[in-house]
Order: structure tokens, then sequence, then C-alpha cells
């Protein structure tokens, strides 16, 4: 037989034995020495082993690429299906926030009970994802688009006239807003009583650094009478700092008087 069939003949069982393994084998994990053990290989008595084994490595090799192919293509399709998933699931949620059925105080065991029965949450727990958190996402915007709002509107107080005390009604700082500083408006009785309750923090706190300034200065002074102590205190910078009306200084001086008697 010539170079030229040999050649051609040793071909014809390579391709033979490629063929085979494509029909035999789809495990890319089974190793050479299983196969060969497993396998009729007679008919390809012509192949040095070698050559055998370069075509089993190779084949093996195409099989483990395409089994990862197939499972990044199954990972990224799961990647795609839960986040629609979870898409779904937060709309039906933003759609009871517009109800007004979820707001910052709700809890998700006030509200587990309304969307148990969407399909979503069924498929959220088949995916082994955790509808609670998603709920709890939803409470978290809510509460960051509170802090915006609640945020613009302190900053157009400060820069605007409008002053805001104890004596501010709802109908008034309402009124003030109504140039669309609010977008929510489920957030407006609760921007005025953070706000009323953030004045009366900080002019508790004023209020104690007037009386610790007063109390200071009358220790140095010999006025007896209210009318001159006032006058009197009106003159210093620091209680004027803090000072707020005539009012307030009076309460101090009576408080003060109080304790004195006590003692005496």
């Amino acid at each position: 037989m010539s170079r030229r069939s040999r050649h051609g003949s040793h071909g014809s069982t390579i391709a033979d034995f490629r063929k085979y393994l494509k029909a035999n084998v789809n495990d890319s994990n089974l190793h050479w020495r299983d196969f060969k053990m497993a396998s009729d290989l007679r008919k390809f008595s012509k192949l040095q082993e070698y050559d055998m084994l370069c075509c089993y490595k190779v084949h093996t090799q195409a099989l483990s690429n395409e089994e990862h192919l197939h499972k990044r293509r199954d990972l990224i399709q799961h990647r795609i299906n839960i986040r629609n998933i979870r898409r779904d699931f937060r709309t039906i949620l933003y759609n009871y926030v517009e109800s007004m059925d979820i707001s910052l105080d709700t809890t998700w065991e006030q509200f587990k009970s309304k969307i148990i029965a969407e399909e979503s949450y069924s498929e959220l727990l088949d995916a082994n994802e955790s509808p609670k958190e998603l709920f709890y996402d939803v409470v978290d915007n809510i509460y960051q688009d509170y802090v915006s709002q609640k945020k613009k509107v302190s900053e157009a107080i400060k820069l605007s006239d409008f002053d805001f005390d104890d004596s501010t009604t709802k109908e008034e700082l309402q009124e003030f807003c109504s140039v669309g500083l609010i977008d929510n408006p489920k957030f407006f009785e609760m921007i005025y009583e953070d706000l009323l309750e953030k004045y009366k923090k900080k002019n508790k706190k004023r209020f104690k650094k007037l009386e610790k300034l007063v109390n200071k200065v009358l220790k140095k002074v010999q006025i007896n009478n209210n009318d001159e102590l006032l006058a009197h205190l009106k003159t210093i910078p620091g209680v004027v700092k803090y000072y707020k009306d005539d009012e307030e200084l009076k309460i101090i001086l009576d408080n003060r008087s109080k304790i004195s008697k006590k003692r005496n």
C-alpha cells in the first residue's frame, strides 16, 4: 500500500472514531480509562492509542465547553426571570402605595395578607426570593422620598419670610407649601408634625440657655424691681441673642423668685 493510501486510510479511521465518540460519549467527565473498558474499540485497531486519546480529549473538551455555555445561558435566563418577577412584584407594591395601603408605618405583618394571593408572590418564593425584603425596600424608598420633601420644605422656610413656630397652624403651612413644595400630599401631616417637634426641641434648648444666662447675670446685680430687672437684662448682648419676648424673662424671674421663697 502506498504512503498516500495509508495516510488516507488513517484519516478515514480518525474520522470514523470521531463519529463514534460523538454518538457514544455525552459526558465530559468520563475518564479515558473508563471509556476504553466500556467500549468495543477493535474496529479502530489500526489507530494508535495516542491518536485515539487525542481525539477523545478534543471531544470531551468540546462537550465541556458546550455544557459551560448551556449553564451560562441558563444562568442568564434565570437572572432575567428573577428580575422580571421582582419588577412585577414591585409594581404591585407601588400600586398599594398609591392607594395608601402602604405607608411609612406599615409593617410586613400588617400588609402580607393583602398580597399573598398574587402570582408574583408565589413566584418569588419559588425562586427563593424574599417578598418581605422587597416590601421593606419600597417602604425605604417612601422614607427617602419623604426625607427629600421635608428637606425642601425646611430649606424653603429658611429662605423665606415665613416664621414657623409652635403657633403655626397646619393650614398656614399648607398654604406656604401650595407652590408645589410637597409632591406627595400624604407627607404633609408628617412634615408638619416633624417641623413642630423640631421647633419645640430647639426652642426648649434656647430657653435653657437663656435661663442659665439670666441667672448668671442676676447673681451679679442688686436690683429688686422686676421692671428694672427686665430693662437691665435687655441691654445685655448675650440675653438679647436668646431672648424672644418679655414673657419668657418674666417666667424666669418668677421661677427664680419661687425658688428663693422656698429656701427662705
